[in-house]
């Protein structure tokens, strides 16, 4: 079981892990009625990783919700795997029907908090220089008592 580096998969590799992610993606939304996958908790397949023979894969999900509803969500896919593969081998013409192996992504909740820091970031630059131009636009003290005494 042995997975090739990003830019290494062969064209077979690659077209294989984006059918099975769309596949994956379809049986969770509509096949599966575990309530621990509910809406709440919205569960996106980001990204499969075939191995180099076929016969296994990485499923990476992204769930949006509190650590342990993510953890719920993770053992409701871990305890459905056998599900969806026997599925996937009715669905898909494949010699050998990967063995599922399912992960967390963090890189939507990451890009989320990043996303926040910006806008963060670019609201105090604009109340900055809001400030800077009320600041400007208002005479100086000195200048104007300057102006009265001549």
């Amino acid at each position: 079981m042995e997975f090739e580096e990003e830019g290494k998969e062969s064209i077979r590799a690659k077209r294989t892990s984006a059918l099975l992610r769309e596949e994956i993606s379809r049986i969770i939304c509509y096949e599966l009625k575990d309530p621990r996958l509910s809406a709440q908790n919205l569960c996106t397949v980001t990204k499969v990783k075939v191995a180099s023979d076929m016969k296994s894969a990485n499923v990476n999900v992204s769930v949006l919700g509190k650590p342990a509803e993510q953890r719920k969500v993770l053992s409701a896919l871990q305890h459905a795997s056998s599900y969806i593969q026997s599925r996937l081998s009715h669905i898909l013409r494949l010699r050998y029907t990967p063995i599922l192996t399912f992960f967390l992504d963090h890189s939507i909740e990451k890009s989320i908090h990043i996303s926040h820091i910006i806008d963060e970031c670019a609201r105090e630059i604009e109340e900055k220089q809001k400030k800077e131009e009320t600041d400007s636009s208002q005479p100086e003290e000195g200048n104007a008592q300057g102006e009265q005494n001549e």
